[in-house]
């Protein structure tokens, strides 16, 4: 994704630096009123199995930016003014391994800043959610580059906000089991796996937390659905084969496709791994 430079303003007159700050102040504060085309949420009681170790105090309010919104039904335009000036860049750096991006209007800013925009405006955004993850398991820090709640307050807006989301609960899953929160985490994840069978990239990661809390008949049922809907990773099954964990008398059951052998991939899958 081409990324526009930053504009160059300090060798200009405060006066005209002052000015531009203060237009693109309103600009921002009138965005939200004159776009956003999304129905926005309102939190909701957290679902009853969900005993997080954070205060729900300690994670927000829910007003005052752009959205909630539920991402998976948000207008295009919503995501798409969200995501192109506040994710794909900061995204594409930290898969770089960067921690900075270069973004619409601003240089050297803290991907975490982003990735905390877009889960204010979208709670159970699967990517940032991860990438906020992913984050703060590099820096070893359960507020990574000081965003604005612990970890696992995005996980308690996103389940306040759409508790049907399964993904959500893919998402929570992983966050517990890096955690050592195993029975929490094999709650979510037995949820989220009810609801995905047909998603074949969530089956894979449902698949490899299932692997790493020693549930390997369920991961590798997990595999064999992953397989059978044409996902070309292959890493969980050669897991399971290595941990002599693989078993040839299990099956998909029969109302379930068989794996194929080829086929179109689906999405690339969320990774589980610090870059």
């Amino acid at each position: 994704m081409p990324t526009r430079p930053a504009h160059n303003v300090l060798s200009r007159p405060l006066l005209f630096l002052r000015d531009v700050h203060i237009a693109l102040l309103a600009l921002c504060c009138a965005a939200p009123a004159m776009a956003q085309k999304s129905p926005i949420l309102s939190p909701r009681a957290l679902p009853p199995d969900v005993t997080p170790k954070v205060l729900e105090r300690q994670c927000g309010a829910y007003t005052g930016h752009y959205g909630p919104f539920d991402y998976r039904s948000a207008h295009p335009s919503d995501k798409g003014i969200v995501e192109k000036y506040h994710f794909e860049n900061e995204y594409a750096a930290f898969l770089a391994g960067k921690l900075t991006a270069d973004t619409y209007g601003s240089s050297g800013l803290e991907v975490g800043k982003g990735f905390q925009y877009v889960l204010n405006s979208f709670p159970n955004h699967p990517e940032a959610l991860m990438a906020m993850e992913r984050l703060g398991t590099r820096l070893k820090s359960e507020r990574p580059q000081n965003t604005q709640y612990p970890l696992e307050c995005w996980y308690v807006r996103a389940l306040k906000t759409v508790p049907d989301d399964p993904v959500v609960r893919v998402m929570y899953g992983i966050y517990l089991t890096n955690r050592g929160r195993n029975e929490e985490a094999l709650n979510n994840l037995d949820q989220a796996d009810a609801e995905l069978h047909d998603d074949a990239n969530m089956q894979y990661n449902i698949g490899l937390m299932y692997f790493k809390l020693g549930k390997f008949e369920k991961a590798q049922l997990c595999a064999l659905r992953a397989s059978a809907q044409g996902f070309r990773l292959n890493g969980l099954e050669t897991m399971l084969r290595k941990a002599n964990r693989w078993n040839s008398q299990i099956q998909l059951p029969a109302a379930e496709p068989e794996p194929a052998n080829d086929g179109p991939a689906p999405a690339a899958s969320v990774e589980t791994k610090s870059p």
